[in-house]
């Protein structure tokens, strides 16, 4: 059904900040090559998929694990990108030695898998679930993370969620 108030501008979606991907705008590589972080970029209406193409450009041109993490990328689009679990959580490890919970870390956005990779023990990592359930994190989310069906329960998710996670993957 058409739309019964086309809207007079044909832009999908205006910019709040002035780094246009537009016509006559910046490319996302010219951005991040101009200093705007990766958070900026996405503020400024570049897709996650263009943020994380600037990253594997990077990655291409020998931009180490350590030095997408002080750029501001996400341990998630650093995995996009191409980056191994093991370097990735390589970059957590200096981090936990300069005194980062693993809560801080579940926050920072490191995975399961990432903070046990880093040297963080079960509890600790496990103890992170209970709060990123509570943010919203499925049970789906919380297995793809690599948070273990036990893990899982302490959290507080049904057996029934637990077992749907293998029954769909079945």
């Amino acid at each position: 059904s058409p739309n019964p108030s086309p809207s007079p501008n044909p832009s999908p979606s205006p910019n709040p900040i002035p780094i246009p991907n537009q016509e006559g705008g910046m490319t996302a590589d010219q951005a991040f090559a101009t200093g705007y972080t990766p958070t900026e970029m996405e503020q400024a209406g570049y897709t996650p998929g263009q943020v994380e193409g600037v990253l594997i450009d990077q990655k291409a041109a020998g931009m180490t694990a350590e030095q997408a993490i002080e750029a501001g990328f996400t341990p998630a689009q650093m995995e996009a990108a191409g980056y191994t679990p093991e370097q990735v959580g390589a970059t957590l490890a200096g981090q936990k030695e300069d005194g980062m919970t693993a809560e801080q870390a579940g926050e920072a956005g490191y995975s399961a898998s990432q903070m046990r990779e880093a040297g963080y023990d079960e509890d600790e990592v496990g103890a992170t679930l209970a709060s990123r359930k509570e943010g919203g994190m499925t049970a789906e989310e919380a297995s793809a993370a690599g948070y273990t069906p036990a893990q899982m329960e302490a959290a507080g998710y049904t057996t029934g969620q637990i077992e749907g996670i293998l029954i769909d993957a079945k």
